[in-house]
């Protein structure tokens, strides 16, 4: 195996103090200030993938860091009709979640609820996620980019949206279907842009970072929250499971 540490990503972490020293393997490390230290321990093939990713540059100085999720939300949403900017404008296809705005939450049934408290409850920004159209042609259950907020390039609204970029080339559009999502971890924050084509720079890098950093997490393709499909599924080399 081989010994990879990322500053980002990482199995278990290594203690900030003085001789560092890793909890669960005893692995003597060299002190960081203020800096945590994820010591990863992976077959050749996840660490040359890791290693891509550490390296790639980030678009215009972007801090992008995948913050995972505990417990991870499992959304239940009506795709809705928005301003379609996203695939006019930017080139970017997303599905907008149907978002129940209710004065009172409480009163709401589970699956609207559980949208709702998700966009109240976690910050604005782009998230990783997994994503399936439970009644359209296509069960696939696919990467995606997600953005929870106010679209402040545009500044047009009055409430938060959500919108899922599935990293997949649907043959046809899904409106009024009903999307499947388990939401795995935030990845940057939500920011403004004075020019549209660095949105779309910007936009262009969240969907190779997540599309990357998810490869991280393809157990979730098995999760229940998505109908079985039947596609079978695929394995790399080493005999990890991974996405289409």
């Amino acid at each position: 195996s081989i010994v990879l540490r990322l500053y980002t990503l990482g199995l278990h972490r290594v203690l900030r103090s003085a001789p560092s020293q890793c909890t669960k393997c005893s692995r003597g490390v060299p002190q960081r200030s203020q800096q945590t230290v994820w010591t990863l321990r992976l077959d050749e093939h996840t660490a040359k993938m890791a290693a891509q990713a550490a390296k790639r540059p980030m678009s215009m100085g972007i801090n992008r860091v995948l913050d995972l999720l505990a417990p991870m939300p499992r959304l239940t949403a009506k795709v809705v009709h928005g301003f379609g900017r996203g695939s006019k404008q930017l080139g970017f296809p997303t599905a907008n979640l149907d978002i129940d705005w209710a004065d009172d939450v409480a009163s709401l049934a589970p699956e609207p609820r559980a949208v709702r408290d998700f966009v109240d409850q976690n910050a604005t920004g782009i998230y990783a996620a997994w994503a399936q159209v439970v009644d359209g042609d296509d069960k696939g259950v696919y990467k995606v980019a997600m953005s929870v907020g106010w679209n402040p390039h545009f500044g047009d609204l009055e409430r938060k949206t959500v919108e899922a970029w599935l990293l997949h080339d649907f043959e046809a559009d899904f409106y009024d279907k009903t999307l499947h999502v388990v939401v795995i971890g935030r990845v940057r924050d939500e920011l403004k842009f004075d020019d549209v084509d660095d949105l779309k720079k910007a936009i262009k890098t969240d969907g190779k970072f997540c599309d990357t950093v998810l490869d991280w997490h393809v157990k979730w393709l098995d999760d229940p929250h998505f109908a079985a499909n039947d596609k079978p599924p695929k394995f790399d080399l080493c005999g990890n499971r991974i996405s289409d």
